[in-house]
């Protein structure tokens, strides 16, 4: 399947030192959104394209139009969505189907880590900046705090709010519509990459 791209300067960082903490801290400004996407590599269009952006607010996904009316079709909840221009950076590869229409959608669902759980905790915050430590580097295994969750379809997990958390709702729709490009990881695996599987 082909992947999307895009240009980094949507925004600008401006880097200063934290007067309370001294730590560095990079305040990023954005210039424009969404930013230029680009279709490269594969030989076939998915239904579902993966991206990280450094706004939580802007966080989410790039979906086809059939994606975006089966999630419409079936009530998912959690997310907005715009139309998004894509272009096709292979437009001489012999793809055979024509590039489906796709959406931006912005996911507004919340749901955070069950960090007591995990016993994975901030420390050294600091009320100045707002920068902090974790209490490990490595994550390893993730739990879900059911009482921060919004109740949405789709959701940002807080404090990693590129990580999309969906409900079994999603998933069965996915297999229903048949939609591709779709991966899947279970609660425990959020950040173990290796254990994802297509899901259809």
């Amino acid at each position: 399947y082909k992947y999307v791209s895009f240009e980094r300067d949507y925004y600008s960082v401006e880097k200063y030192q934290c007067g309370t903490c001294g730590r560095e801290v990079n305040k990023c400004e954005l210039s424009y959104f969404p930013p230029n996407f680009y279709l490269e590599g594969g030989k076939r269009y998915p239904d579902y394209l993966s991206l990280s952006i450094v706004f939580e607010d802007k966080c989410g996904m790039i979906v086809s139009e059939r994606t975006l009316e089966a999630f419409l079709t079936e009530k998912v909840t959690g997310f907005t969505a715009v139309s998004v221009d894509i272009k096709n950076n292979d437009v001489s590869d012999g793809v055979q189907n024509e590039m489906p229409k796709y959406y931006y959608l912005y996911v507004n669902g919340r749901i955070s880590l069950d960090y007591k759980g995990m016993h994975y905790k901030k420390k050294n915050v600091c009320q100045d900046c707002g920068g902090f430590e974790w209490s490990r580097q490595k994550i390893g295994e993730s739990a879900l705090d059911y009482s921060s969750w919004d109740g949405s379809d789709l959701c940002k997990l807080t404090d990693y709010p590129n990580y999309i958390i969906c409900t079994e709702k999603v998933i069965n729709l996915i297999k229903k519509y048949n939609l591709k490009g779709f991966t899947k990881r279970s609660e425990n695996d959020i950040f173990l990459v290796l254990k994802s599987t297509k899901v259809c």
